[in-house]
């Protein structure tokens, strides 16, 4: 079994030792139908990417799309967390 958890916070801190990157985080989640990574810039924006079945190679392409590039293609989110609308 592949330990997407762990091997997402090695990506981590290789963002993190890159000033280019602007990476404070990258966080991998699984919920019941979703695996994700969540990476968050300084200044708060936060990307959220559908990783689900991927394998450890193309979470690391998802993720270098998504910092380096014009985006990861599972991107589900963008934006900044505490302008989220929460439903009434």
């Amino acid at each position: 079994m592949e330990d997407k958890k762990g091997y997402t916070e090695q990506i981590e801190a290789l963002l993190m030792a890159d000033d280019r990157s602007e990476v404070i985080s990258c966080k991998y989640d699984k919920k019941p139908g979703l695996e994700s990574v969540e990476i968050v810039y300084k200044g708060g924006y936060t990307v959220r990417i559908n990783v689900t079945a991927n394998s450890l190679g193309a979470i690391l392409k998802e993720v270098a799309k998504e910092v380096y590039s014009n985006g990861a293609i599972g991107t589900f989110y963008r934006g900044f967390p505490q302008d989220e609308e929460v439903p009434a």
